[in-house]
């Protein structure tokens, strides 16, 4: 129209979160149970691209996360409203796509992203907070560490000792265990596992019941040799929520080995029963 006159421009420029990259990443040292981050992808700049969700476009954060115990982690990502996030994690070196070992990317806008995996003590971890299609907006973080079970390895086996007429029952929980032993049944049996050293009081005959009653597609494998050997002794038989027996000649006084393990890479709770005769 013509006119003219006085007006004020304000500029606000807002800078990149301190976390913008793999090299500035947040660290935490995290100990069994939660923590909870606050955070924002707004104004960072677009470094990585997880295995899942159109996420090469948008803004992303990081964390770099050292577990102080063995187990299972469980990131948990609650972004605001209006925000479609993208969640991942590297093992061995950050914003390497071949060492993505999780990608989550639901559908829509303020929808959870959840990611869950096996952990070493003492190892970093990078988690990556991201946004699909060049998406961005603040988020809480919940980090959760899962200890291992006690039993884990074989150097720390829960012992058992059996008599006839005296039958040992356990529960036990592969979850949060790793994956250190391999069956020469079931798929190679590569799921998380946990072990047992069983000691009869007498000979005889030896057997050892697994029983699953959920996600768990038991594979049990044992015997005389080294523990974790593959010389061993080795059930599959049923799916998920099934039972497995093994069934093993024995010596009294002599420790035989046992190991509860999932089929592709299975977990969950179970219930193990040692019975001498």
């Amino acid at each position: 129209s013509g006119k003219t006159g006085d007006f004020t421009l304000t500029a606000t420029l807002i800078g990149a979160p301190t976390n913008d990259t793999c090299a500035t990443a947040t660290a935490i040292a995290l100990d069994p149970g939660s923590q909870v981050i606050n955070g924002t992808t707004t104004a960072a700049v677009n470094d990585y691209a997880g295995s899942c969700g159109a996420s090469s476009t948008g803004e992303d954060v990081v964390y770099v996360v050292t577990p102080s115990a063995s187990g299972k982690l469980t990131a948990t990502l609650n972004p605001a409203s209006g925000f479609d996030s993208v969640l991942y994690a590297y093992k061995d070196a950050c914003g390497v796509g071949a060492n993505i070992v999780a990608c989550k990317d639901e559908a829509g806008s303020s929808t959870d992203e959840v990611i869950s995996f096996n952990v070493t003590a003492g190892t970093p971890y990078w988690v990556v907070v991201d946004g699909y299609s060049g998406d961005d907006g603040v988020y809480a973080l919940t980090l959760d560490l899962a200890a291992a079970p006690a039993n884990d390895k074989c150097a720390n086996a829960t012992a058992i000792a059996v008599s006839v007429g005296s039958p040992v029952t356990l529960n036990g929980d592969t979850t949060a265990a790793t994956n250190d032993d391999t069956g020469t049944c079931g798929g190679g049996a590569t799921g998380p596992d946990v072990a047992y050293a069983i000691t009869p009081a007498t000979s005889g005959s030896l057997k050892i019941s697994v029983d699953s009653t959920g996600s768990l597609d038991p594979v049990l494998y044992g015997g005389a040799t080294t523990c974790g050997s593959t010389t061993q002794t080795c059930k599959d038989a049923t799916g998920a929520g099934g039972t497995e027996t093994l069934t093993l000649t024995v010596v009294g006084g002599q420790t035989y080995w046992a190991i509860v393990d999932g089929y592709t890479g299975t977990k969950g709770p179970f219930t193990l029963t040692v019975t001498l005769n």
